[in-house]
């Protein structure tokens, strides 16, 4: 779905209509185009002269969509997004768990350390 983009369907056209919101940069007024209005077209209050152009304002508002989208996930190794917090960046193969990451011969030493101590533990306490 595109940012301030929203469709509305008429059952008896069968038809699906687009609405975007759009506001005047010299006035500060926001207003609803539909596709009823033409794609180029001047800002509809009266004391303005700026013209709008749908296809730019849509790029704008795609433009600030992708640049501030809060939902990335980045690997904190190497700045690459990632799938989720807890996963192996593909791109510089560390293991990611959280803020922290580890070189995967890290987490095997790891693994291998608690291990033995497991089975120290398992051995002397029966």
């Amino acid at each position: 779905m595109l940012p301030d983009t929203y469709p509305i369907s008429n059952e008896r056209e069968n038809t699906v209509r687009l609405m975007m919101k759009m506001q005047c940069s010299k006035c500060s007024k926001s207003f609803i185009w539909t596709d009823d209005l033409p794609l180029r077209g001047k800002c509809p209050t009266d004391d303005c002269d700026w013209h709008y152009d749908v296809r730019k304002e849509l790029g704008k508002a795609l433009e600030k969509k992708a640049v501030s989208s809060p939902d990335s996930i980045l690997c904190p190794s190497c700045r690459n997004p990632i799938t989720s917090k807890w996963t192996i960046c593909a791109s510089c193969g560390n293991v990611v768990a959280g803020k922290q990451y580890f070189t995967k011969k890290h987490l095997f030493t790891l693994v291998v350390f608690l291990l033995v101590i497991l089975s120290l533990i398992y051995r002397y306490w029966s």
